[in-house]
């Protein structure tokens, strides 16, 4: 378990920045100033908040047991692109109709390229499914085998 979660340092990095982000938005310390269309306006309400916590959770407890069913690795780090992407959107539309410039949507923006890379950086043969992964694998034993 120890091992799963050195190996994926970057997505409980993630998962527990998600859960920080989520207590920020639970307990009110982190609020929109400019009332934005009700579309948008979502990001610093009580749901998300207990979303992110959510997200965070599930993204944190897959980095330590390193789940067989792969592809939910890619759903979570998705999910994660989605929510740092609005938070990063609407905290800069506050910013823009406020004039009052902070950190945050900067943050989200550096949060949001981290998840986007961590998504390019997921082994693409784990994607393929295991009956994918057998026939690979009869291949390079055929090809070693013939050399």
């Amino acid at each position: 378990m120890i091992r799963h979660f050195f190996r994926n340092n970057d997505l409980w990095l993630i998962g527990a920045i998600e859960m920080i982000v989520g207590s920020f938005i639970l307990f009110r310390f982190n609020q929109l100033e400019i009332t934005l269309p009700p579309e948008i306006d979502w990001v610093d309400d009580l749901v998300p908040g207990i979303i992110y916590l959510l997200i965070g959770a599930f993204t944190t407890v897959n980095a330590i047991w390193d789940f067989w069913w792969y592809k939910i690795r890619l759903l979570l780090l998705l999910v994660a692109v989605f929510l740092f992407g609005m938070l990063s959107f609407c905290y800069f539309a506050d910013c823009i109709n406020s004039g009052h410039w902070r950190m945050d949507p900067f943050v989200y923006g550096a949060m949001l390229i981290f998840s986007l890379s961590s998504i390019y950086n997921e082994a693409r043969y784990k994607l393929m499914g295991e009956r994918k992964i057998e026939e690979v694998v009869k291949r390079a034993e055929r090809i070693a085998g013939d050399s």
